[in-house]
């Protein structure tokens, strides 16, 4: 073989290396775009989620409130009782651009009266999409006034759960 053919052959082989060395390092770059991309999304979703259920936290339909004063993370009994039927009827017109694909409900933890009987749960919001690729937990404490319990005893502790669907 002569001088050139050579000096050419070698050429090719630093070319075909720096072209692997590129594709590696393309394959590195985007798989830390990736993930770093996946992280920007799990963090939006639970953005998301905690919005939402500062949303339910505020809801004037089911919130305590003291000479018209609102009482922060309180809810009424006989409003939660009494709201189903409320945002049923409003659920597609109001309360959607609000809560969107969630499931919200308010259980009571203590005390239970009957500890062997099961916890007492008020669904307030639930519109679950057909299918759904993530699910994102929010569980807030919360007091819950009941008006109709006899003096000292009107406050019981309960559990808002906000679950947000995407």
């Amino acid at each position: 073989m002569k001088k050139s053919q050579i000096q050419i052959g070698e050429t090719i082989t630093v070319l075909v290396v720096f072209m692997i060395l590129i594709i590696i390092g393309m394959i590195v770059f985007f798989g830390f775009e990736r993930s770093r991309n996946q992280g920007k999304e799990k963090e939006q979703s639970d953005l998301s989620a905690n919005e939402i259920a500062m949303r339910a936290m505020f809801l004037p339909e089911i919130s305590c409130s003291n000479d018209n004063i609102p009482v922060h993370s309180c809810f009424d009994r006989i409003k939660l009782e009494k709201s189903k039927s409320i945002l049923e009827a409003n659920q597609v017109d109001v309360y959607y651009n609000l809560f969107l694909y969630s499931n919200i409900t308010v259980s009571v933890v203590f005390p239970q009266g009957n500890p062997s009987a099961p916890v007492q749960t008020y669904e307030i919001y639930s519109n679950l999409p057909k299918s759904y690729t993530s699910r994102t937990n929010t569980l807030i404490p919360v007091t819950i006034f009941e008006p109709m319990a006899e003096k000292g005893n009107e406050y019981s502790f309960g559990l808002l759960k906000v679950e947000v669907f995407k």
